[in-house]
């Protein structure tokens, strides 16, 4: 699902019939996984933060699916996130100052929450809905699937979601120019 900052750990998750869902970690320098969250419950969409020293990641040990975040790469210091339900935490990516997730429902809000930071200490302010998603799970609602479901620019100003064909957004349209650097020699 992701790589630290600093190109030395791989995160990602495995299936286990008795574990459900568990977040593992790859350290690059000995090649060893070894798992970073393993519990009864699903864990999965491990972010690793821009200074490389939390985790968000979504989790069902509440009852239903919410975000949460913990140090990396010790796991220590679990703090939820989100409110309601969550899911597909991304941080942003130039500052780390924000988490952004959808919330559980099919087609969700896209919701944003204020990252403070204090030494060892990390604080999140309310949960702000920033618009509708609309974001539709093309294999089936309830499958978080095994890829990220949107991507966030660096500076948390614009988001690239999958929506439905069927939905056309008035006056939008996608023009593609074959041979362009044909253009260039004029």
């Amino acid at each position: 699902m992701g790589w630290s900052p600093d190109g030395q750990f791989l995160i990602f998750w495995q299936n286990d019939p008795k574990m459900l869902s568990d977040l593992w970690i790859l350290p690059l320098d000995d090649k060893k996984p070894r798992g970073f969250l393993n519990t009864p419950f699903n864990e999965s969409h491990g972010q690793i933060s821009p200074d490389g020293k939390w985790i968000a990641y979504l989790s069902n040990e509440s009852g239903q699916t919410e975000v949460y975040v913990s140090s990396f790469p010790s796991g220590s210091g679990k703090k939820q996130v989100s409110l309601n339900g969550g899911t597909f935490p991304r941080w942003r990516a130039n500052d780390g100052k924000e988490i952004f997730y959808l919330t559980s429902q099919f087609g969700g809000k896209m919701m944003a929450v204020e990252v403070k930071t204090s030494g060892p200490k990390l604080d999140f302010g309310t949960p702000k809905e920033l618009f509708d998603s609309q974001f539709q799970n093309f294999s089936h609602p309830g499958h978080t699937g095994n890829w990220h479901t949107y991507a966030v620019s660096p500076d948390g100003q614009r988001f690239l979601i999958p929506r439905p064909v069927s939905q056309q957004v008035p006056g939008a349209s996608v023009t593609v120019v074959l041979n362009w650097t044909a253009l260039l020699k004029r």
